[in-house]
């Protein structure tokens, strides 16, 4: 069996077989907007929902739950090897490694890495309160071997090395150290994962309904566009192809024709199969499609 399931904001989750078919829908159990989504090997599935981890089995039956204070608007979910959780804090600037039974085990904070504008204060329960000013958003962490690639969006009024930056992608170490890092002002907007590809890596720009390969330089390779509206969610499959959520346009004419979807990609760039979402989800629950994993027997 395949199965690919897709965590829909304002909706719950959905999955899909190998033809890109709809064939389950799971809304009960969430707080809030669903983010991030991923599976461990014993076929639990873990979201993250605005301030809260949860894990359900594909029954639909909630198995545990997690929040904690530095939780701000949780976006992307990864489950490590070991067990742990990893998840973005988008608008608490922080990655957070989380053990099921003893807490946060690790965190990082975007301002070890910039310098947060005067007058913004750290210490806030996110679960109660909204900090002033907000400067930035961590929209994705993911543990790849001994390091933690991040993305940053925004860095408003925050300083970069001594320069202004609206996108930061870097490549960081267990102990918080910068190994890699790329800093762009005008060149992408919004953007969301960024994943080893290739010689270098694969980051889905979605305010320009693209996803760009970059060179470990910073170089762009190239540009993929086909089937691409608003992309958030990237995952790099066994065989090779690439799998996309699409958030719907915001605004303008494409508004109706450009549903949102889930699209695997060959490595070509090519369309394999989509996904549209149906209207009565998307129209009715004011939803987008956030990110996707593939199950596999």
């Amino acid at each position: 069996m395949v199965l690919t399931l897709t965590s829909i904001e304002g909706f719950g989750i959905i999955g899909s077989d190998e033809d890109g078919k709809l064939v389950h829908e799971w809304r009960q159990g969430f707080k809030r907007r669903v983010t991030g989504i991923d599976a461990d090997s014993d076929g639990n599935i873990f979201v993250a929902s605005f301030t809260e981890i949860t894990q359900f089995n594909l029954d639909g039956e909630v198995t545990w739950r997690y929040s904690h204070p530095k939780f701000g608007d949780l976006h992307s979910l990864q489950v490590l090897d070991n067990g742990n959780i990893l998840v973005s804090a988008a608008s608490g600037e922080r990655a957070l490694e989380v053990n099921k039974e003893s807490g946060v085990v690790w965190q990082w904070w975007a301002g070890e890495y910039f310098k947060p504008p005067n007058g913004y204060i750290d210490h806030v329960d996110w679960r109660s309160e909204i900090p002033k000013p907000k400067w930035s958003h961590l929209n994705f962490a993911w543990r790849i071997g001994d390091e933690t690639l991040i993305t940053i969006w925004g860095g408003d009024g925050a300083e970069l090395r001594g320069s202004k930056a609206n996108a930061t992608f870097l490549r960081i170490s267990k102990d918080g150290q910068v190994r890699w890092g790329l800093s762009a002002k005008h060149r992408f907007s919004g953007p969301h994962y960024f994943l080893p590809y290739n010689d270098g890596y694969l980051i889905t720009d979605t305010a320009r309904d693209r996803i760009v390969e970059v060179s470990k330089s910073g170089q762009t390779v190239r540009e993929l566009t086909e089937g691409i509206s608003r992309p958030r969610g990237l995952r790099i499959l066994k065989n090779g192809n690439i799998l996309v959520t699409n958030k719907r346009p915001l605004t303008g004419s494409d508004f109706d024709k450009v549903p949102p979807a889930v699209v695997e990609l060959s490595p070509e760039g090519e369309i394999v199969w989509r996904l549209d979402l149906p209207r009565r989800i998307w129209e009715t629950h004011n939803c987008a499609p956030f990110a996707s994993v593939r199950l596999e027997d």
